[in-house]
């Protein structure tokens, strides 16, 4: 199926005086009143909770005395149809909501913000290094908001039960510690698991795992690269994912090993498509493990108030823990809409709402990581398994995936694994049938 690759146009408005008012709130440039200058009612769309933006924006609307914020949260499932649906009748928001997954497909919805406006040397002083997927050739398309990175939850009673110390640091080092402490019964039904790896239907970041582990052997399964003199277009390229060393895990590809989890004539056999989904299962007390987002840590409390959570970072490949880290996660921002009947204001208010003090009470208020420099070097602590400075750890080294259509590339990967398990294919064979529909769905 053929998508046109997405081409930007730079408004031709003025942009000194917003520019300049964009650096204020954005703590650049530290003077006066600026809010001032703006005025009427700005609306705002995101998947944001109500409850999380609540207080930040009573303080906001109490300060600014002559313009509002309105903001409207929608579920993550239907938010980007809502979204297209209204900018394309003219009704939409004048700032959204938008993620490394939302950028292809959405950014030619967004105003860019001009780098004479806010300069590329000034961005990456401020922001960590995730948030370069913002930065486009015709502007930077989001104010940096927060981080959802991976990470590896442990339950404390099962650590200290199973006699584990630690959180595992090495893809390579998990085999054996799986096979120790799992639990199968007489007919192969597994009934307790150090870590749910190895199937599709109930690893519910299967495809965050996958990715995770490519991205680790330097392998960026999409890449978006600047095409012609002009800048104007950006390209998609698959990387050919049988192109590269074997997995340092001794156990072939990333596929090959992920999928070896859920083979009963593998040693460390421990989880099975029969099986609830990983994150109920975990929840239960009856895995050790979890990898998931930083976001699943209330959706655990509710399904298990009296669960004792540790918290670690996602294992790695390599042969020492001194290796390069690389992690996976979502990065979200807030985009100027180019329908918008105020664009220079709404850049300024879109500076406001991404200011320090308001990523800060929002990173807070959601349970993630801030997207600033300074604000993750004071979250951050060495060697241990608390909460935050996890979070905080993991997204500074979180490498996010460019999916232009992530529902149609979940189905890819399913399909990927379940052709390995049901041994219709090697593994081999089966990257090279992903690599032939990816290519095709992207061209």
């Amino acid at each position: 199926m053929k998508k046109p690759f997405l081409q930007y146009v730079i408004l031709a408005i003025c942009f000194a005086g917003a520019g300049f008012a964009m650096l204020v709130f954005s703590d650049v440039i530290p003077i006066g009143n600026s809010s001032e200058r703006i005025t009427g009612v700005f609306r705002v769309w995101g998947t944001m909770s109500d409850d999380a933006l609540a207080p930040l924006l009573e303080t906001l609307n109490t300060e600014n005395k002559t313009y509002r914020i309105e903001y409207s949260q929608f579920s993550v499932n239907e938010y980007e149809q809502k979204l297209v649906e209204a900018l394309a009748s003219g009704v939409g928001p004048d700032i959204f909501q938008i993620n490394n997954e939302m950028l292809i497909r959405h950014g030619d919805k967004v105003a860019p913000i001009p780098y004479t406006s806010f300069p590329v040397a000034t961005y990456k002083t401020t922001y960590i290094r995730p948030t370069d997927i913002f930065l486009y050739p015709q502007g930077l398309l989001a104010y940096p908001l927060f981080i959802d990175p991976l990470i590896m939850y442990g339950n404390k009673r099962l650590m200290q039960n199973n006699a584990i110390l630690d959180f595992p640091k090495l893809w390579k080092d998990i085999p054996s510690a799986a096979s120790v402490v799992r639990q199968v019964g007489d007919r192969g039904d597994i009934r307790f698991s150090y870590l749910p790896l190895g199937t599709a239907n109930n690893v519910d970041h299967y495809k965050d795992i996958i990715t995770t582990m490519y991205a680790q052997i330097r392998i960026p399964i999409i890449r978006a690269l600047d095409s012609g003199s002009d800048k104007s277009q950006v390209r998609i390229y698959v990387t050919n994912l049988n192109s590269s060393e074997l997995y340092p895990v001794e156990r072939g590809s990333p596929i090959q090993y992920y999928t070896s989890y859920s083979n009963p004539n593998n040693a460390h056999y421990s989880w099975s498509a029969a099986l609830p989904m990983a994150r109920d299962f975990f929840a239960a007390e009856q895995s050790v493990f979890y990898i998931g987002r930083a976001s699943d840590y209330p959706s655990l409390l509710r399904r298990n108030s009296n669960i004792e959570l540790l918290f670690g970072m996602v294992p790695q490949t390599g042969t020492s823990t001194r290796d390069m880290v690389i992690n996976t996660g979502s990065v979200h921002g807030l985009a100027v809409s180019k329908s918008s009947k105020n664009i220079t204001s709404s850049y300024v208010v879109a500076a406001q709402l991404s200011d320090r003090r308001s990523v800060n009470t929002i990173a807070k208020a959601l349970g993630l990581a801030p997207v600033y420099s300074d604000l993750i070097q004071l979250g951050v602590k060495s060697n241990t398994q608390e909460r935050e400075p996890v979070v905080y750890r993991a997204a500074i080294h979180t490498q996010p995936f460019i999916d232009p259509y992530p529902e149609e590339t979940s189905k890819m990967f399913q399909t990927l694994v379940n052709t390995v398990l049901s041994g219709s294919k090697n593994p081999d064979a089966a990257v090279s049938v992903f690599n032939l529909s990816l290519t095709t769905l992207l061209q």
